[in-house]
């Protein structure tokens, strides 16, 4: 067979295969096909289709909303809401340290408190202020509720200074002679209470 009729050849068998082909398949052949191995779809159009529809949504009251086993907290204003917290500090002294504290051997030089940061809500970059006031009454995590915030007894005067934030904490300073305090109370000093 000569190079040219070979080349003729699968040049008709191109043209022939080309030719048969078409953008929609035919019916040819469907019926070979177990209706179990096909592929069925419906398309679901809300705006077209007549359909039942609801939407509900549960609230709970802020006012019995407990919320002492908070992993999460809150800190700053957005959009009109502010948030309010309550922290205690459990201190745990070691004898050397409580010795030192009842002969009035201890100097607070700072203290510092920092916070991680795990989101931000609202403009990162917008200015960011709180303040820190210490409680003056007995309070429980177990008992307390956002309702409690309007009669909570605490001292006016900001504690904190120094505020600070990187990309990942908050940091603040505490005043040194309420720290001092504090660590009166841990070392078993009844006149000074801290809440």
């Amino acid at each position: 067979m000569s190079p040219f009729f070979r080349k003729l050849v699968v040049f008709i068998i191109a043209v022939i295969a080309l030719s048969a082909c078409q953008d929609d398949p035919s019916s040819i052949g469907s019926n070979l096909i177990p209706d179990g191995d096909g592929i069925k779809y419906d398309q679901l159009d809300s705006y077209t289709d007549s359909l039942q529809q609801s939407s509900s949504f549960y609230m709970a009251s802020t006012d019995t909303l407990f919320l002492g086993a908070s992993s999460t907290l809150l800190l700053g204003k957005f959009e009109g809401t502010k948030s309010s917290m309550l922290m205690r500090f459990y201190l745990s002294l070691p004898d050397t340290v409580i010795t030192l504290l009842n002969n009035n051997d201890l100097t607070v030089i700072s203290s510092t408190v920092t916070m991680r940061k795990r989101y931000v809500i609202g403009d990162k970059n917008a200015a960011f202020d709180f303040s820190v006031y210490p409680i003056n009454q007995e309070w429980s995590s177990a008992r307390f509720f956002p309702a409690d915030l309007q009669t909570l007894d605490y001292d006016r005067t900001n504690i904190a200074s120094d505020i600070s934030e990187t990309d990942t904490t908050v940091n603040f300073t505490l005043d040194n002679n309420t720290i001092a305090n504090w660590l009166h109370n841990a070392a078993g000093d009844s006149t000074i209470i801290n809440y």
